[in-house]
């Protein structure tokens, strides 16, 4: 779903770290991710460290690989602020 503000945000349902997580992407200026807790950036890009369902998670960063954007946020972690699709399209965008 896209909520219509700032230019529409993109909800997006990441179960894994538990079952209801969404992120949010702002496809703006390059884009920009909320990946709320389907990964982590803390010393380097991860999944979640805990979760209900590991394959369930697993197909979650492979959905978020499969869209475009400059900038990831993260809960745990630094953003990664140039290149981010690219990343999590290294990491998981061939499951």
């Amino acid at each position: 779903d896209v909520i219509p503000i700032a230019g529409g945000i993109r909800a997006i349902h990441v179960p894994g770290h538990s079952g209801g997580p969404l992120a949010f992407l702002w496809e703006k200026n390059g884009g920009v991710l909320f990946a709320a807790e389907a990964a982590f950036n803390t010393f380097g890009l991860v999944p979640a460290y805990m979760y209900e369902d590991f394959e369930e998670e697993l197909r979650s960063l492979a959905k978020i690989s499969a869209f475009d954007f400059d900038t990831a946020c993260f809960c745990h972690g630094k953003p990664i602020v140039h290149g981010a699709s690219a990343e999590f399209k290294q990491r998981w965008g061939t499951m």
